[in-house]
């Protein structure tokens, strides 16, 4: 019976394919070695192009009790077939390092790993592959200090990257622009606003959003940081940023000119108008706010009230869609109170249904009817 000769080209792997009587053709009888046999007991013929070819190779030789020397049969076989890096690097391409003896070290630690959790079922060798993976997607958006990035703080802390523990300083690149965030903060921006890039409004490739999971997990970040402001700026950014997204223009800095009284008033406009709309939806908001403003003992340097505020917006604003009727009703309100937010609010606004549009030409009049509400 004729066989194929079972001698191995170097870097591309494939067998010689001559036909002989024998293991090897007249060409290949004086290339005899053990690691051809190897390699043909485990795979047979076929060339070898994945990593679960060369992993049946390896656990060939793990089963079979009468090869001796296992770690070194194989690192063998592996640097007498792809003696050129680049031809088993295609194969690993998440492997980075540029030895080819560390190289094919931290390949025989892969398939190690893979065949003790094969053999044993161990999860903790699970595990281990399972961060040694997201290593590697996460490894592009680790902070380096020698790349020029376009922003200098954290948008969302406001923090300069010193100021940011290195493990929660996430990196990406757009459009060969790098930027740096920090990443539970980023994360939350994604969840509540959408997967664009503050900077440039453009969408953020899945790929780097998935990363930005990884890069959590890994690193074990605190996740449950919903609204854990330092500053009122912060409080307000979020805000600003989230009624955006549903239309409105905004600006941080407009929140901050606002006083307490002003808040007050915002808010009780904000009833008046929802109420009258038939919206009792209104009721659940800003409830805990109110206890605070006519509270006695409230400290006037107390910035709970400013973060109260915040939240109270976020929760109008982040179910949008079902309540956009109470997202213009707060608009108008705000616009009431800050010539910001009024030269801000589009045209359309005045076509939604409000009673705070008066069938008067009177300026006087509508002022009236609105310090009215106010007051009563």
């Amino acid at each position: 019976m004729n066989n194929y000769c079972i001698f191995r080209n170097i870097n591309d792997c494939k067998c010689c394919f001559f036909k002989t009587k024998n293991k090897y053709c007249n060409l290949h009888i004086n290339n005899a070695n053990l690691i051809y046999e190897i390699i043909n007991d485990a795979i047979g013929f076929r060339q070898i192009k994945t990593t679960n070819d060369i992993y049946l190779i390896f656990k060939y030789i793990y089963d079979t009790p009468t090869i001796y020397i296992k770690e070194g049969i194989f690192k063998k076989i592996l640097k007498s077939l792809f003696i050129k890096q680049w031809t088993i690097k295609t194969k690993y391409n998440y492997i980075t390092y540029q030895n080819h003896e560390l190289f094919i070290n931290e390949i025989f630690k892969l398939n190690l790993n893979t065949y003790k959790i094969e053999k044993n079922n161990d999860l903790s060798f699970l595990i281990k592959i399972k961060n040694f993976m997201n290593y590697i997607s996460i490894r592009n958006h680790l902070y380096k200090s020698n790349i020029t990035y376009t922003n200098e703080t954290d948008p969302f802390t406001f923090d300069k990257f010193e100021e940011i523990p290195f493990k929660e300083r996430f990196i990406f690149c757009e459009d060969n622009n790098y930027y740096c965030f920090k990443a539970c903060d980023f994360k939350y921006f994604i969840r509540t606003n959408g997967n664009w890039n503050p900077y440039t409004k453009k969408i953020i490739e899945p790929k780097v959003i998935n990363n930005l999971e990884k890069f959590i997990d890994y690193f074990k970040i605190n996740k449950n940081n919903n609204n854990n402001w330092k500053t009122v700026e912060q409080a307000f950014t979020d805000v600003s940023l989230i009624i955006q997204k549903i239309g409105f223009y905004t600006n941080m800095q407009w929140f901050l000119k606002l006083s307490k009284i002003q808040i007050r008033n915002i808010i009780r406009l904000f009833r008046v108008i929802s109420l009258r709309n038939n919206n009792n939806n209104h009721e659940e908001y800003f409830r805990d706010l109110m206890l605070l403003i006519f509270d006695d003992n409230n400290n006037d340097n107390n910035n709970e009230i400013y973060y109260s505020f915040a939240r109270n917006i976020i929760r109008i604003f982040e179910n949008g869609d079902s309540n956009f009727l109470l997202c213009c009703n707060f608009m108008k309100s705000i616009g009431v109170y800050s010539n910001d937010f009024y030269n801000s609010l589009p045209e359309w606004l005045s076509d939604i249904e409000s009673p705070i549009i008066i069938n008067s030409n009177s300026l006087t009049q509508n002022l009236v009817y609105l310090i009215n509400i106010i007051e009563n």
